[in-house]
């Protein structure tokens, strides 16, 4: 770890930790794009909507600024949690490539999943606003992502005793996607980050499951704590 600081003339150590390379400057682009959605027509060019990153426009640079867009105070804030829910439970277990090539395959592989449906609602309902005024944008993927990767890296250990049972650590996820569910339900939160959140948990878990290389020449995780079933 390269280690340097400069006081009175001579070199002191200090740690470039990934709080300082990574999770500072992401907040701080997160904030930028923050700004930025106060500008008109900004959410077109940095969100991803379904018309415009099909043919014939193919805006492709929208699968990198979805992920720091998010027009809502609150889902801002959702996503500074979902960077450091990443610093907390990944980055200690993990190499920065692969934390990197994680956050990309969660964050991309939904985005285009979202779009398939969205683009299939339209098909159904004939809604022209699935296509241009219905954008993807923020971390929400990641989030479902990184609880499941953590429920994947931590102890099964019980979080708290309920009147229908114990909770622990496994259920996480999915007490995760009841709660973005039942937001959606009571128009809390809007229908595209449940899917989206949906979608993270989902790819994460096959990603991890079957695709993750370790560094001892494993592929994924096929322990039976691991199972779908298990959440």
């Amino acid at each position: 770890m390269f280690k340097l600081s400069l006081h009175c003339g001579r070199l002191h150590p200090f740690s470039l930790s990934p709080f300082s390379v990574v999770i500072v400057p992401v907040t701080v682009f997160l904030l930028i794009f923050y700004a930025l959605s106060y500008l008109e027509y900004t959410e077109k060019y940095l969100a991803i909507t379904v018309a415009r990153i099909l043919p014939p426009y193919c805006w492709v640079w929208t699968l990198i600024t979805f992920s720091f867009y998010n027009p809502s105070v609150f889902g801002v804030i959702s996503d500074i949690i979902t960077i450091y829910l990443v610093y907390i439970f990944v980055f200690p277990s993990w190499k920065w490539i692969e934390v990197s090539k994680f956050c990309l395959v969660v964050q991309i592989i939904s985005a285009l999943f979202s779009v398939f449906i969205l683009f299939i609602g339209y098909a159904i309902t004939f809604d022209p606003d699935l296509l241009w005024r219905v954008p993807i944008h923020g971390l929400c993927p990641l989030l479902g992502g990184v609880l499941v990767a953590a429920r994947q890296i931590t102890p099964d250990t019980i979080l708290a005793k309920l009147p229908l049972g114990k909770f622990r650590t496994k259920h996480v996820p999915f007490a995760f996607l009841l709660i973005v569910f039942l937001g959606a339900a009571f128009r809390i939160l809007y229908f595209v980050p449940a899917i989206a959140a949906t979608l993270g948990v989902i790819i994460s878990w096959i990603y991890l499951r079957f695709y993750q290389k370790h560094p001892n020449g494993d592929v994924g995780d096929t322990t039976d704590a691991f199972k779908f079933s298990g959440y």
